[in-house]
């Protein structure tokens, strides 16, 4: 036994009617719900306009917004220990060049800088390790690494 449907010979035909003068498929919704009686939401009509295969009119589909863009971008690269890196706002900052905390990957903890050196995988690979770092602030960085991964675009 099949379930009920709402999508009778007539309702389909009332769907195709009004799809044809490019109504939004909300006040579709409505006037269907209005003049049989029966409830028939908005992604009802949309999803039995696809399944019947009748087309949307170009106007129907709602534009995407534009997403904001953000303050702070990732860094894509990872930089060589250099003793100095210019930044985005035009002064330079120092970058270590010694690492007394440098760390592997079980060592980290949530004090611990997580900026990688090296090739993950390979020998000489590990993390900065300065405990001023905090995971539970959302900080993963240290002051000094995280002025170049964070940069303002």
């Amino acid at each position: 036994m099949s379930a009920p449907t709402i999508w009778s010979e007539e309702v389909v035909a009332r769907l195709k009617q009004l799809c044809a003068d490019s109504l939004p498929n909300t006040a579709i919704a409505k006037i269907l719900s209005v003049e049989f009686n029966i409830v028939v939401t908005r992604n009802a009509c949309i999803g039995k306009r696809a399944r019947s295969g009748i087309p949307t009119p170009p106007g129907i589909a709602r534009p995407r917004k534009q997403r904001k863009p953000v303050g702070f971008r990732r860094s894509a690269f990872r930089q060589p220990p250099h003793t100095v890196l210019p930044i985005a706002n035009g002064h330079e900052i120092s970058m270590p060049t010694v690492f007394p905390h440098a760390c592997g990957l079980l060592d980290l903890t949530n004090t611990s800088c997580r900026y990688s050196y090296g090739d993950v995988g390979k020998p000489g690979f590990f993390f900065c390790g300065t405990p001023d770092a905090n995971l539970i602030e959302g900080r993963p960085y240290c002051d000094a690494h995280a002025q170049v991964v964070w940069r303002r675009t």
